[in-house]
């Protein structure tokens, strides 16, 4: 939901009308982005006909962002939503169809589970998006939910496209998120959004400003990174690989915990700031660098290429200067 409500709103600040629809029967959006924090009537209303299209949208705190937010929440929402999807799992694309209000991007926030409700929200998609945190769990469920997005590809929607997956509450000083970067990069490279999302406390204030962070604090390390996502999914249609290698050679991050170094296999070697999130380039993409690491002091840098070439950076003017270059 939270990758849904920033998303939405980055794409929005590009310019766009969005419509977020929230199939979420928790029903979170409203809070998120309506100053009232109400939303007396929704996607529940308008599929069991107690209400029409006009009746359900709400415009958003952002401007370009209307909202059609789950509705009413009560005890009976999920069920009936589930038994709509159920009963048609054309329910979602049809009503979109209808709907038609001139946007140019429809965001869906999806339920938690892969139940029928989800694979309504799949087969009115042209491409879906997976919000990923790199923890072990995570890691090992991603194989169930892209198989349930393939099913419906082959059985209800074969136009159907992976948009990507995004990593999102990352941590690279963690041993733990650094080894699941990895594997994630190794099995599904292609597949993996070249931006990611930080672990931080903001995204908390979503819900008391009734604003997503994007807009609420614009240079924030959350808010960059999710324009930084808006602006990857804008530049590269459905289907097309988000990630510009295969895998990540190598991880390590800087003694004091603010910079982490990233060798990606046919990519210049990535330097984020893990302090702004900013992310900077080092060398050149054809150099295939194998391995990183930080002097004790976090002021150089040592990259190590497949072609044993060892370079050195001096990182302690806040920048990157090349200072010597020897053959392994």
């Amino acid at each position: 939901t939270t990758t849904a409500a920033n998303l939405a709103a980055g794409i929005a600040a590009e310019g766009h009308r969005v419509l977020l629809m929230e199939a979420d029967p928790q029903g979170g959006l409203a809070e998120s982005l309506v100053k009232d924090g109400t939303a007396a009537r929704g996607l529940g209303e308008l599929l069991r006909g107690w209400a029409g299209a006009q009746e359900t949208m709400t415009q958003s705190s952002v401007e370009g962002l209307d909202l059609l937010p789950a509705g009413q929440v009560d005890t009976d929402l999920e069920d009936q939503l589930q038994r709509a999807a159920r009963k048609d799992p054309f329910v979602l694309r049809q009503l979109i169809e209808e709907l038609n209000g001139g946007h140019d991007v429809v965001i869906i926030d999806t339920p938690a589970g892969m139940g029928h409700l989800t694979r309504a929200c799949l087969a009115a998609a042209n491409s879906y998006l997976i919000p990923l945190q790199p923890e072990e769990l995570g890691y090992r469920t991603l194989p169930r939910v892209l198989a349930v997005a393939d099913e419906v590809k082959e059985t209800l929607n074969p136009e159907l496209e992976c948009e990507g997956i995004l990593l999102t509450m990352v941590d690279l000083r963690t041993r733990i998120a650094r080894k699941v970067v990895n594997q994630l990069y190794e099995n599904y490279g292609d597949r993996i959004m070249v931006s990611m999302i930080p672990r931080t406390i903001r995204m908390q204030e979503m819900s008391e400003r009734a604003r997503p962070l994007i807009v609420h604090a614009p240079n924030s390390r959350g808010a960059l990174a999710y324009a930084e996502v808006s602006r990857e999914i804008l530049l590269h249609g459905p289907g097309d690989p988000h990630a510009e290698a295969d895998a990540i050679h190598d991880i390590a991050v800087s003694p004091d915990g603010g910079l982490a170094a990233i060798a990606v296999k046919r990519s210049p070697l990535r330097l984020l700031d893990l302090r702004s999130w900013r992310l900077r380039e080092l060398g050149r993409a054809d150099e295939a660098i194998s391995r990183v690491t930080f002097g004790p002091q976090s002021r150089t840098l040592i990259t190590a290429s497949d072609e044993r070439v060892l370079k050195r950076w001096d990182l302690a003017t806040g920048g990157a200067r090349l200072i010597g270059t020897q053959q392994g």
